[in-house]
């Protein structure tokens, strides 16, 4: 439907004209245990267009068997691609609560680290990515922060949403 000049644009109008919404959910629960390198995601990925600007949002639910295991994640995304974002969610540490520590550090590389515990948490994800001459897949990437025994769980029902705004 286009646009018509001077008058009221309609949701439906917007998303058909101005915006491509990619949106991934996990389907299934996610477990790992004794692996401090990040890995793919079976299910929080999506393919992106070249020469492209996103808004990224997301949540990540994830519960730990024990306080030991905090959360470590990261993205992957097409070669010469920019990727800013923030990771809300409890700092590292055992002992953080959500009330204590927020890190709201706005990260360009790396990983960020998350606190867990055997209460389910989640990581609110807001970001911007500009992708380049390369399209590719967006993908989501976890592993916990120190390597151990216990059990690290990404949830069903975590999810992203790239909003391409160009």
């Amino acid at each position: 439907m286009p646009l018509i000049p001077g008058k009221p644009a309609t949701q439906s109008s917007l998303d058909d004209e101005l915006t491509t919404i990619l949106t991934a959910m996990k389907i299934a629960d996610e477990t790992l245990s004794s692996l401090g390198t990040v890995q793919d995601d079976d299910h929080l990925l999506v393919s992106v267009e070249a020469n492209s600007y996103y808004i990224v949002e997301g949540w990540i639910r994830y519960v730990s068997a024990s306080t030991s295991s905090d959360l470590r994640i990261n993205y992957s995304y097409p070669a010469s691609a920019a990727f800013a974002r923030n990771d809300f969610g409890t700092a590292t540490s055992a002992a953080a609560t959500a009330a204590e520590a927020v890190d709201m550090t706005v990260v360009t590389t790396g990983d960020n680290g998350r606190g867990s515990g055997t209460t389910e948490r989640g990581v609110s994800v807001k970001g911007f990515l500009q992708t380049s001459t390369t399209a590719g897949t967006f993908r989501v990437r976890w592993a916990q922060v120190t390597s151990s025994a216990d059990s690290l769980t990404v949830k069903t029902g975590s999810w992203i949403k790239l909003t391409k705004i160009n």
